[in-house]
């Protein structure tokens, strides 16, 4: 088949990499497969200031880089529109925006689908977003979370719904034993759905009862006036991937304190790298640890938080070890192998179906 796929950006996001690795695994099936995107949103002057002053260069590179799969990047920052992408038997939007301009495009374009991988109304555009999960058009999404406000809140058909899996080449752990000195870690980023406010004040009230207590973070951008990170957080900003097992390997604990979120990749990194989870009730955090790995908490409650972290600062090393191998068999149960070849069963179904 001829599936292409529309970008609203190309960047080293979690949500692009996920969409990297479904779009090489259609490849490696066979299909001929073509991303097609925007080039990055040109920057305002205050941006341009920001960049100047702070000797920042913005980064160019993206998931697909690492992929054999073609990609073209339109020359100027706009819609994608229907003249720039070639007939296709597949489409598949992987953004609202990209779904509403696939609304329009002719029938040999592809048959459509929506891969939805979060509820993207946090840029104020709710009405535009529910109008293109209303659409009549297959999705696929990622977590029950999402499947249920595209069937119970928005009265949309069922959604396939394929977990996002995790990459065993960059995540795992040959052995793991109990850090000497405990250790949280958390995702730092401004946007307050991920909840790193409350993972700070989290671990800066557990560090009161254990003063040993470590914290490091990883993030995407430098750390902002609004949210600053205080002296005790070691912060990684934007690691290379090949780095972030090493960070995830030296936690007692992964600390997921998102308030939304479409899945939560974190997750599944940590626990492939045999950290035990503490996660906030979002994402796919109900579903994944169901059955053990880390504690799921009731709530976004920083006290509750808090306790958790002093918990796994105490535990014992027997203790840590069996949660450890729950955090192990749970990640190999959400293999990349996995969600790839179910996305793609999906994709080739669309087309069987239609």
């Amino acid at each position: 088949m001829r599936i292409t796929f529309l970008m609203a950006a190309l960047d080293m996001g979690g949500g692009v990499r996920v969409v990297a690795q479904y779009a090489e695994g259609l490849r490696r099936r066979g299909h001929d497969v073509l991303v097609v995107a925007p080039p990055p949103r040109p920057y305002d002057l205050r941006g341009k200031l920001r960049n100047l002053i702070h000797r920042k260069v913005p980064s160019r590179h993206h998931h697909f880089e690492s992929t054999g799969v073609a990609v073209k990047v339109l020359k100027q920052f706009r819609p994608i529109r229907a003249s720039d992408v070639p007939p296709a038997d597949v489409i598949i939007a992987t953004w609202w925006e990209t779904a509403e301009w696939l609304a329009d495009f002719p029938a040999d374009r592809g048959t459509p689908l929506h891969f939805v991988q979060d509820y993207e109304i946090w840029n104020g555009h709710k009405a535009r977003v529910d109008a293109t999960l209303r659409l009549p058009v297959q999705k696929v999404t990622i977590s029950e979370w999402l499947k249920a406000i595209l069937v119970d809140d928005l009265g949309a058909d069922a959604p396939a719904v394929v977990a996002n899996g995790v990459d065993p080449d960059l995540f795992f752990a040959d052995a793991r034993t109990m850090p000497a000195e405990p250790t949280i870690g958390f995702v730092y980023a401004p946007n307050p759905r991920k909840g790193s406010d409350l993972a700070v004040e989290a671990i800066a009230n557990a560090r009161k009862i254990v003063p040993n207590l470590r914290c490091v973070a990883f993030g995407h951008g430098e750390p902002t006036d609004a949210l600053p990170l205080p002296d005790f957080v070691e912060y990684h900003m934007a690691p290379p991937q090949s780095q972030l097992r090493d960070i995830y390997g030296r936690c007692s604990a992964w600390l997921f304190a998102s308030r939304e979120e479409g899945f939560g990749l974190p997750l599944l990194e940590s626990m492939a790298c045999g950290t035990p989870v503490i996660a906030a009730p979002a994402g796919a955090a109900p579903e994944i640890l169901a059955s053990g790995g880390g504690t799921l908490l009731s709530s976004h409650d920083v006290g509750e938080m808090t306790d958790a972290i002093i918990r796994y600062a105490r535990l014992d090393s027997s203790e840590w070890d069996r949660i450890s191998q729950e955090a192990l068999q749970i990640s190999r149960d959400h293999s990349l192998e996995r969600s790839v070849a179910s996305f793609v069963d999906f994709v080739e179904s669309s087309i069987q179906t239609k």
